[in-house]
């Protein structure tokens, strides 16, 4: 798991709760889930995310496991774990491969609870993908009835081979922050632009670590430069 102690936030200033919305990541390789409306919040090495307008439908952050990870991972054991604090009973930890599981659930006290999850992953995956899953959700992650103001506030989300969740393993926040640059970097340099037509200019950018595949760039200009 990546980022799991929530400390890269690469996109943007979450210590104000901020509008957030389905299929978008927000704190790094956090993928939002949600048939609703919610903000997201770094609330200092937790996520923490907020219904404000309550329906019926699964909320919560998702982060799919690299492939040269979970190849490590088929037809054995292993155990998913976070700690949680929700008002929501229907908060669990679930993990997708070939196929939803879910874990344990919160009791919805308003406490920090760790939530884990053990299953033994197949020998081989039908579809290549294989999940984490923290969210609001049903028993067999299913949509829920979720009322405004219902919560999670996620950290220390970790994987680890075995049927035992053992204590969060902390790294510094440099190691994090490379990981997570290999998917994506995020940059206010200003970068020298050379134009040798009037059509084709030319940039040259230095990337702090070697990503994970070729890129895709987008360069924000000021005007008159």
């Amino acid at each position: 798991i990546l980022n799991g102690s929530m400390q890269i936030s690469q996109r943007g200033d979450y210590t104000t709760a901020t509008a957030a919305s389905h299929n978008n990541y927000y704190l790094d390789r956090w993928l939002f889930e949600s048939g609703l409306s919610q903000t997201v919040q770094d609330t200092g090495f937790k996520q923490k995310v907020v219904v404000t307008a309550g329906g019926t439908s699964i909320v919560g952050v998702r982060q799919k496991i690299e492939d040269k990870t979970y190849n490590r991972l088929l037809g054995k054991t292993i155990t998913l774990s976070a700690k949680v604090t929700s008002n929501s009973s229907d908060a669990r930890i679930c993990s997708y491969a070939d196929g939803w599981r879910v874990g344990t659930a919160h009791t919805g006290g308003g406490s920090e609870e760790t939530l884990t999850l053990t299953y033994t992953v197949p020998s081989s995956l039908s579809v290549s993908a294989l999940m984490l899953e923290v969210a609001i959700t049903g028993s067999s992650y299913s949509n829920v009835a979720i009322s405004t103001g219902d919560y999670l506030e996620i950290s220390e989300v970790q994987l680890e081979l075995g049927s035992v969740a053992t204590d969060f393993e902390h790294r510094s926040y440099g190691e994090i922050l490379a990981d997570c640059q290999r998917f994506y970097w995020s940059t206010e340099a200003r970068f020298y632009i050379q134009q040798y037509s009037s059509t084709h200019r030319m940039a040259q950018v230095r990337l702090p670590v070697t990503m994970r595949g070729t890129p895709t760039a987008t360069f924000v200009v000021s005007a008159g430069t």
